[in-house]
């Protein structure tokens, strides 16, 4: 999906800074989740929607 991506003209993306609740860290840590998804249609005519 990744390589999908990375080959269209036009990729939308958006960072999202999240609080950390229980995972090993402190509570109240900060953790980002990055969001990818192409502008156009691929070929067989769906967008990739890739999350990081």
């Amino acid at each position: 999906m990744k390589q999908e991506l990375m080959n269209q003209p036009v990729i939308q993306a958006d960072e999202t800074a999240l609080k950390v609740n229980r995972d090993g860290r402190s509570t109240g840590s900060t953790s980002y989740m990055w969001v990818y998804m192409t502008g156009e249609h691929d070929s067989g005519g769906h967008k990739v929607i890739l999350y990081d």
